[in-house]
C-alpha cells in the first residue's frame, strides 16, 4: 500500500472527526492488514515520490483507491480570499492537531466568528468540530431548506444541539472583502422552493431584493469534492469519464488498462465508505481470481 499521508486510513483518519469515529478502530484495522503481511509506504505520493510505471513493474496487479478530494467552490467573488477555507483542509488540520503533530495554526478558530458554507456530513463535522474548538459563533448557510439537506438528520440534530446556527433557503452571492482582502462577510439572498425537476428535487429560486450578510473572520466552503484525476492514468491507458471518474468493468473493478483495478470515490464519486469498502472487496477478488489463471 502506498500512501502519501504520514498515516493510513485516508478520509477515515483525517477527514471523519475523532468524535465520529474513534481513530482506535482505524488504528486496529491497519495494524491487522500488517499483521496479514502486507507493506505498507508511508509519505509517498504516486507520481512524485514514485512513478506508477515503478510500481506497476514490480507488481502483478494494482488497485487505485485516490478518492475524491478535490474541493468544489461556488464560483462566487472573494471565494479565494486567505481566509475563505476548504472543508478537508480545515478537517484535515484539526484531526493532526489531535494527534498532536504538527499542524498550521490559522486553523485554530477559537473565538472567531465561523460561517460554512454547505449541508452536507462534511459541513456538518467542520461545523461541529468548529463549535468544540471554541469558535465564537458557528454559522452554516443552505441554499435550500432543513428537508432537502443532503446531510444525515443525525448529524443535523447533533449540531443543532451544540449549539451551531442554521440559516436555510439561502444562497451565499459574494465573500464580503476588506481593504486588506480578507473575508469579513457572506452576502447571501434568500430563496424558495419552486416546482419539482426532473432529478425529483424542487427547483431553487432567488427572491429578488432579499440580499443580506452574515458576518464572518472565518468562511469554511463545504461543497463537496469531485476525483483527481492524476496524470499518471492517461500516460498509461486508464480511461475516465466526463467528470473524472475511473472508467471500470463494473463486474470486475479493473480499470481499461489489463492489471490495473480501481474503486471507491475515484470511480464513484463522493460517496459511502461502505461502497468504498465493497469495491475494494470486490476488485481483491478479481484480482485473486485473475492470478489464479
Amino acid at each position: 500500500m502506498y500512501e502519501r499521508a504520514d498515516r493510513a486510513g485516508g478520509l477515515l483518519t483525517y477527514g471523519i472527526p475523532s468524535f465520529k469515529l474513534d481513530k482506535k478502530i482505524v488504528d486496529r484495522r491497519i495494524q491487522l492488514l500488517l499483521d496479514a503481511g502486507m507493506k505498507l509506504v508511508l509519505n509517498c505520493e504516486v507520481g512524485k515520490d514514485k512513478t506508477f510505471e515503478e510500481i506497476a513493474n514490480e507488481h502483478d496487479a494494482m488497485f487505485i483507491g485516490v478518492g475524491a478530494t478535490k474541493s468544489k467552490y461556488a464560483s462566487i467573488s472573494g471565494e479565494k480570499a486567505p481566509n475563505v477555507y476548504r472543508a478537508m483542509d480545515y478537517l484535515t488540520n484539526i484531526q493532526r492537531k489531535n494527534f498532536k503533530e504538527a499542524y498550521d495554526k490559522k486553523f485554530d478558530f477559537k473565538d472567531q466568528n465561523v460561517v460554512v458554507v454547505g449541508g452536507g456530513d462534511t459541513a456538518m463535522d467542520c461545523l461541529r468540530t468548529a463549535k468544540r474548538e471554541g469558535a465564537k459563533s458557528v454559522t452554516c448557510l443552505y441554499r435550500r431548506d432543513e428537508l432537502n439537506m443532503p446531510g444525515s438528520k443525525k448529524e443535523y440534530k447533533n449540531a443543532m444541539e451544540e449549539g451551531v446556527d442554521f440559516i436555510f433557503l439561502a444562497s451565499p452571492k459574494e465573500i464580503v472583502l476588506d481593504e486588506s482582502g480578507n473575508a469579513i462577510a457572506v452576502e447571501y439572498v434568500r430563496t424558495t422552493l419552486g416546482a419539482r425537476g426532473e432529478d425529483g428535487r424542487q427547483r431553487m429560486e432567488e427572491v429578488k431584493g432579499s440580499e443580506t450578510r452574515v458576518n464572518a473572520d472565518v468562511v469554511i466552503m463545504s461543497l463537496g469534492f469531485d476525483p483527481v484525476v492524476p496524470s499518471f492514468l492517461a500516460e498509461n491507458g486508464i480511461e475516465t469519464n466526463s467528470w473524472g471518474g475511473i472508467t471500470l468493468n463494473e463486474e470486475t473493478h479493473e480499470t481499461t488498462t489489463a492489471g490495473i483495478y480501481a474503486g471507491g470515490d475515484c470511480y464513484r464519486g463522493a460517496d459511502l465508505v461502505v461502497t468504498a469498502a465493497f469495491d475494494g472487496r470486490e476488485a481483491a477478488r478479481s484480482i485473486a481470481e485473475s492470478l489464479l489463471e
